[in-house]
């Protein structure tokens, strides 16, 4: 699946090691993260006075942050990375690293020199922002729209829908085969459960269709089932459209069954 981050080239721009410009759809859901710094599990600032190390460090630090946020570094539409120095190779050497890691999905970036950051012997930051799970959503319901001739079928819930409701989203990713992803993995599809005193009900899954028929949608609603086991909750139930041929046959090897 590809990300919905679309980078722009400016031909006639100077040749430069990333992207004039990205895109991301108006509805698509928008993440911002705080600055990747070289931060060591126990807090302390990794290999002080070397720019590579850490710059591969907080690489390490954004990947974690977009993990928890159900995205990849291919779901980064920009970086700023700061480094802490007036002297161009120190930058180069940060960039070279930074640059390396997100490999094809070469975003629009900034580097600067800057004074000094945050922690101490901090050397270096970088700053990003993605987009990612409305589109796999989108992509899924055109399955129905598709169906039934809908033209006015509900937008995807956004980030700030999921945030407010009670309850947990879990996501699958998938390693893409081609090279163009630069083996990084990418979300494929999601299921969110809602949660209330005795019941928890799945409210939405969506597998994108380019990764359909792979067992995703059912991992999931296990998943979705496993977890809700673990909180407490003793079922899990949904609704779903009756008069579309797939939906019975599936939730049924999913162990679900059929209440009027």
């Amino acid at each position: 699946m590809s990300s919905v981050v679309r980078l722009l080239r400016a031909p006639l721009l100077a040749d430069a090691p990333y992207a004039y410009a990205a895109t991301a759809p108006a509805d698509a859901r928008l993440v911002f993260l705080a600055g990747a710094c070289p931060l060591e599990d126990d807090g302390t600032i990794t290999a002080p006075g070397d720019y590579a190390a850490q710059a591969a460090r907080c690489i390490e630090t954004l990947q974690g942050a977009l993990t928890a946020a159900g995205a990849t570094l291919t779901d980064v539409i920009s970086t700023r990375v700061l480094v802490a120095s007036s002297a161009q190779r120190d930058l180069v050497t940060a960039w070279d690293v930074i640059h390396a890691a997100f490999g094809p999905h070469d975003v629009p970036s900034t580097l600067l020199g800057v004074t000094v950051l945050g922690y101490d012997d901090q050397l270096v930051e970088i700053e990003a922002d993605h987009a990612v799970l409305e589109e796999i959503e989108r992509a899924a319901d055109s399955l129905l729209t598709d169906r039934f001739g809908a033209e006015d079928w509900p937008p995807p819930s956004t980030a700030d829908d999921r945030r407010r409701a009670e309850g947990f989203v879990l996501v699958a990713t998938s390693s893409p085969t081609t090279e163009a992803s630069g083996g990084l993995e990418v979300p494929v599809g999601f299921v969110q459960v809602l949660e209330g005193p005795g019941y928890a009900h799945l409210e939405q899954l969506s597998v994108h269709p380019a990764s359909g028929r792979r067992g995703i949608g059912r991992a999931l609603v296990m998943a979705a089932q496993d977890e809700s086991r673990r909180r407490g909750r003793t079922q899990l139930t949904l609704r779903t459209y009756a008069d579309v041929p797939w939906n019975a046959p599936f939730y049924s090897r999913c162990g679900l069954t059929a209440a009027l």
